[in-house]
């Protein structure tokens, strides 16, 4: 995936697309797309579904520091986020 396929998933959507395209990644993949995912969330305003989507890629490709930086008051649909959430972190296969 390039940044810019990041990029246009979240801001586009859906949810689903974005997560299913960031499933087959390696570690390495995702390490390139860490800062784009990270100024995505920066730029997009809380409470946003793309907000949402920018908070689940850093889940999804970024480091550990970074999405312990996530709150959960940015994921302002935490209840139907969670089961998307739980497929990205499952999904990440570290040392793999």
């Amino acid at each position: 995936m390039t940044p810019e396929a990041l990029e246009q998933l979240v801001k586009d959507g859906p949810d689903e697309k974005l997560v299913g395209a960031m499933a087959p990644l390696s570690e390495t993949e995702r390490k390139a797309l860490s800062k784009t995912a990270q100024r995505l969330r920066r730029e997009t305003k809380d409470g946003t579904s793309d907000r949402d989507r920018a908070c689940l890629a850093i889940f999804g490709v970024a480091s550990l520091s970074s999405a312990k930086r996530v709150t959960l008051w940015e994921l302002g649909r935490y209840a139907e986020a969670r089961p998307l959430l739980v497929k990205v972190l499952t999904d990440r296969k570290p040392g793999a």
